[in-house]
């Protein structure tokens, strides 16, 4: 019996070091825009002369260290897009982009964004998602955030700390989103939303999705298991 207990335990360890190793390569570090085209947005927000901007391509963002009692901010930074996408926060849609072009300041200016807040957020993946306003309702749900460098299509966005670009946690994070469409228009300046908390750290998660789904697994094998103890 024993020897039955470690060798589930040894591949249950094995089989969940497997599914991180192939989350992990999901997991880019590089420049905005990273496509053919200009992000329009990179003045507006970062101040003029700035040509790119570090962070991560198929990044997925969590609360640490809040205890369930950090708030949390979203603000709508702008967009250039000729969709209608949205951004979506705990499953219902906070901001949408008005669509036919670019919504952006002007040069060398810093947008006075529309905020909403959020109290008493749970530790955890942050629950949000942006909607491509293609008529598809593609999403790019956090948690399930595709690595697109050096992509074209792909539905997706990419993150970068605003206090600290090559860091992995801060208290502050810019979203920006790629609709998909126009062609090469991979840029990711559909959509830019700003994300921030009071009382935690937000973090880019280091156990990917496929490693989430298997600790749950597990963990509803370890429960069954007192159960059929107890019985």
């Amino acid at each position: 019996m024993k020897l039955k207990k470690f060798l589930i335990s040894t591949l249950s360890v094995a089989a969940l070091s497997t599914a991180l190793a192939t989350g992990a390569s999901a997991l880019t570090f590089g420049d905005i825009p990273g496509g053919t085209a200009t992000n329009d947005g990179l003045v507006p927000i970062y101040g003029a002369g700035t040509t790119s901007r570090d962070g991560w391509y198929g990044a997925n963002l969590s609360l640490v260290g809040g205890g369930g009692a950090a708030s949390i901010t979203v603000d709508y930074l702008g967009a250039e897009a000729g969709y209608v996408n949205q951004f979506l926060f705990g499953g219902a849609s906070i901001f949408s982009t008005p669509g036919g072009g670019s919504t952006w300041p002007g040069p060398g200016s810093v947008p006075a964004p529309a905020s909403v807040t959020f109290n008493n957020v749970a530790d955890g993946l942050l629950n949000f998602a942006f909607v491509a306003g293609d008529g598809s309702s593609t999403t790019a749900q956090n948690g399930f955030n595709p690595d697109d460098a050096g992509g074209m299509s792909s539905v997706n966005f990419f993150a970068t700390v605003v206090a600290n670009p090559a860091g992995l946690s801060g208290v502050a994070w810019d979203l920006w989103f790629d609709d998909g469409g126009a062609g090469n228009d991979d840029n990711h300046d559909d959509m830019a939303i700003r994300i921030s908390v009071t009382g935690g750290t937000i973090s880019q998660v280091p156990v990917p999705a496929a490693g989430l789904l298997l600790l749950t697994a597990l963990g509803g094998l370890g429960i069954a298991r007192r159960r059929r103890k107890a019985a």
